[in-house]
């Protein structure tokens, strides 16, 4: 019998409204994330799909032609969370100028297909709602939300092996982050609470062959909050990326701040801390307050760093709250960094994928050139056939005749006989 708690765990193929399930990619505590596109008559089958994404790669072009989107179903008894995030989205939507995208901040997914359909207009000033007829015969509600195929930076300092990123990608990814954090606090009016390394998501996984510089999405505003009118619910994030004064305030201990944008100022410096380090170390809690001692300064680990941003680290993570700076100062000071003047260039590691890559290629350059090579082959191994040479006509003159000498007159001798007399 199944637990009208839990769920239903949608599979290859099924039908979501307009939306056809591809796979489940995270199931969490409020929703459940899926691959999906776009359901069209006679398209090609979700597992060669998948293959193609996976093994050739997820290209901007493969994904726009595919349809392909992330499916966030909220799960039993917590639509309020999706509700709330899908109004935070519209409210991004609404700040936007005409033909403005937000910077690194996530969105709703769009499609010009759906646009005529009543889901689709549903989609925009709603949620989508379609009915899921399991046993219990209950209605889903998710929101739809561009696939960002990078992966999210847990998952790349995991795939790293916890090795420190290169100062200048964490320097450029932190301040990408920034711009964001400025929008939303801005031009919509929300803290996010909930940054983490699980909720930065690169646009592109970084490839071992071709190092290119890391662009980032901030997604997740199921936890944000807004400081004018600030819901009244339980804490929400995770304790070691948030300032022991937020987790004070949870529990009635002095001092203690409420939504601010400090919040998120001390949440991105402990992002920052964690990819200059390669992960945090195992937080020490104070068995009085519960709350997670200071991290340690990165000196001894990084002495590569400058100065300024190891200062400035200091600073951000630390517990006085005296010592924060605000975003704007962050970013100045982060900007005024040597690391942050260095080319930025996230190598992934070597993989099976990518030796699937460099085996591909690698087919791919030798059927280019046997191609060649069979093409130019027959023009140039092919015998010239022989030439006959034919005799040149020459046109021999006649011999001229040469006149003979005109013959001269004979002069006949004078008679010397004497006339008769």
């Amino acid at each position: 019998m199944s637990n009208p708690s839990t769920p239903p765990r949608l599979a290859m193929g099924e039908r979501l409204g307009h939306f056809e399930i591809l796979e489940m990619i995270k199931e969490g505590g409020q929703a459940t994330v899926y691959l999906a596109r776009i359901a069209r008559p006679q398209q090609p089958p979700a597992t060669r799909l998948l293959w193609q994404l996976h093994w050739l790669g997820a290209t901007p072009a493969r994904i726009a032609a595919a349809g392909i989107c992330v499916l966030k179903v909220v799960n039993p008894g917590k639509q309020d969370a999706l509700i709330d995030e899908h109004t935070y989205l519209l409210k991004v939507r609404s700040a936007l100028h005409q033909g403005e995208q937000p910077p690194h901040l996530i969105s709703l997914f769009h499609s010009s297909e759906l646009r005529n359909s009543a889901e689709r207009q549903r989609g925009l000033d709603g949620i989508w709602k379609s009915k899921y007829r399991d046993t219990k015969g209950r209605s889903l509600e998710f929101i739809a939300l561009p696939y960002l195929p990078g992966g999210a930076l847990d998952s790349i300092l995991r795939e790293q092996q916890h090795r420190p990123l290169p100062a200048s990608s964490a320097v450029a990814i932190t301040l990408q982050l920034c711009a964001a954090l400025r929008f939303l606090h801005e031009r919509v009016g929300l803290v996010h609470h909930d940054i983490s390394p699980s909720n930065i998501v690169l646009l592109q996984r970084p490839s071992f062959f071709r190092p290119q510089p890391p662009e980032c999405v901030l997604i997740d505003l199921a936890a944000a909050d807004a400081p004018a009118h600030p819901r009244l619910r339980s804490l929400i994030g995770k304790l070691i990326y948030l300032p022991p004064q937020r987790i004070n305030r949870s529990r009635n201990i002095e001092p203690s701040i409420g939504i601010d944008p400090a919040i998120d100022v001390y949440s991105l410096g402990v992002v920052l801390y964690e990819m200059l380090a390669g992960q945090l170390p195992n937080p020490s809690i104070d068995q009085e307050t519960g709350i997670p001692l200071p991290l340690p300064s990165l000196k001894q680990q990084r002495p590569d760093l400058s100065p300024e941003l190891l200062q400035l680290v200091s600073d951000t993570v630390s517990h006085d709250a005296h010592r924060w700076p605000d975003l704007g100062q962050f970013q100045a000071r982060l900007e005024a960094t040597p690391e942050a003047r260095q080319p930025a260039r996230l190598r992934g590691r070597f993989d099976q994928r990518a030796i699937m890559q460099s085996l591909a290629a690698t087919i791919t350059l030798f059927m280019l050139v046997l191609g060649l090579m069979l093409t130019w082959a027959p023009t140039l191994s092919a015998p010239s056939p022989p030439t006959t040479t034919r005799p040149i006509a020459t046109i021999t003159p006649l011999p001229t005749a040469t006149p003979l000498p005109a013959p001269s007159p004979t002069l006949m001798p004078r008679s010397t006989s004497t006339p008769a007399r």
